[in-house]
């Protein structure tokens, strides 16, 4: 059984070290400038409010605090880009959490595109072995 200690060292509550280099991936398109509220996150990304709680529990995303309310800024903003990128493929999300910590170790930008094209070639070849099984 695992512990909130050994939760808290393992990152899955949530807290995840901070990734200094993101790779570029897609943004929505209109996306309102600066810090979004989780509404405006949610909408932005096509996601509920639950999906986003989810994300922050599994340490996929973490939002700011202003008073009771949860504000994303543009780190976070693009964090979130990288996952729906992730989910959109299907990618699980004990994957997403080992990518993430990949990214939190890169010492570059460079490093860190590397290490997303490297998962989503791998996340590609999956899918098409997936589809040639169904044929």
């Amino acid at each position: 059984m695992m512990t909130n200690e050994s939760k808290k060292a393992d990152g899955r509550t949530g807290a995840r070290k901070t990734i200094r280099f993101l790779p570029v991936a897609p943004l929505p398109e209109n996306l309102p400038e600066g810090r979004l509220a989780i509404a405006d996150m949610a909408n932005a990304f096509g996601v509920t409010h639950r999906t986003l709680h989810f994300y922050e529990e599994k340490g996929l995303l973490r939002a700011a605090r202003v008073g009771p309310m949860r504000v994303y800024g543009p780190e976070e903003i693009q964090q979130m880009a990288v996952v729906n990128t992730c989910r959109e493929t299907g990618m699980p999300v004990a994957v997403i959490q080992e990518l993430l910590d990949q990214l939190s170790a890169a010492d570059s930008q460079d490093e860190a595109d590397t290490i997303f094209r490297t998962a989503m070639t791998a996340r590609k070849r999956e899918l098409a072995a997936q589809q040639s099984t169904i044929r």
